[in-house]
């Protein structure tokens, strides 16, 4: 029985000038479900010349397309500054009909705007309930350095159970509003800020609690928002509420990326 479901595109990363490496919420999920030993499924779509790339992720299915979605990135701390150099593939509600889902939760991690139309969000939020990545919000499909704005559907929200927006993406949609405002502007019942490094933040049914680290992790950080939404929803499919679910996830996001860091000592 799966503990949780994950469809997103996967990625080719490129970060500081290294080599392209995986990237995508899968490429992190995989890991993060390791750590506390759940069971996925991950359900991913990668360009039909870039398959070999991925073959330890180990997706349960896999779509393949004309292209795979690739970033640069460079990193100052927490802040990094991205280039888009493709797009991959775009979910549509035939490509989710034809999907054998046993889990109540789907998390959708879009790496840009164009990954999952709003009538592709409606035909799963029929079904189960959808966690979904607010990149997907924020993040122009457009080649180039990436370009962040708020004219996304506002019709998505409604068929949103739970939303991860990383605080750039929460200062974007938020337009200057405080926290409790944006919450209830959006209307989503569990919204997740997340710091990355630096801890998260829930709101639900009117309160925002906290969650900070014992330790704040240094350098590269990609993927702590694709960790900390997998653990999220494993918890959620598990029975457990919201703060238990979101201080849990923190708990895994901070044991890999000190681990990640030790590596690099």
């Amino acid at each position: 029985m799966s503990d949780a479901t994950i469809i997103a595109n996967l990625a080719l990363d490129r970060v500081d000038g290294g080599e392209w490496t995986p990237g995508g919420c899968p490429t992190f999920a995989r890991p993060a479900l390791a750590a506390i030993g759940a069971q996925g499924t991950l359900i991913t779509s990668c360009g039909v010349q870039d398959r070999a790339r991925f073959a330890d992720t180990a997706a349960d299915e896999l779509v393949l397309d004309r292209h795979t979605t690739r970033f640069e990135i460079d990193y100052s701390g927490d802040e990094r500054a991205m280039v888009l150099h493709s797009i991959g593939h775009r979910w549509m509600p035939e490509d989710v009909a034809r999907l054998s889902i046993e889990t109540e939760w789907v998390h959708l991690a879009p790496l840009t705007r164009a990954d999952f139309p709003v009538e592709t969000v409606a035909a799963l939020a029929g079904r189960h309930r959808v966690c979904f990545d607010g990149q997907g919000l924020v993040r122009r499909a457009h080649i180039g350095p990436l370009e962040l704005d708020a004219e996304f559907d506002p019709q998505l929200l409604t068929h949103l159970s739970a939303l991860k927006l990383a605080d750039d993406e929460a200062g974007i949609v938020g337009r200057g509003a405080s926290r409790d405002q944006l919450a209830e502007r959006l209307g989503v019942p569990e919204l997740i800020f997340s710091h990355g490094s630096r801890g998260a933040a829930l709101w639900c049914q009117g309160t925002l609690t906290e969650f900070e680290p014992q330790h704040v992790a240094r350098g590269n950080v990609t993927g702590a928002g694709d960790t900390l939404m997998t653990a999220f929803v494993v918890g959620r499919e598990r029975g457990h509420d919201p703060v238990q679910a979101t201080r849990a996830a923190m708990d895994v996001v901070e044991n890999v990326l000190k681990a990640r860091e030790e590596r690099r000592a």
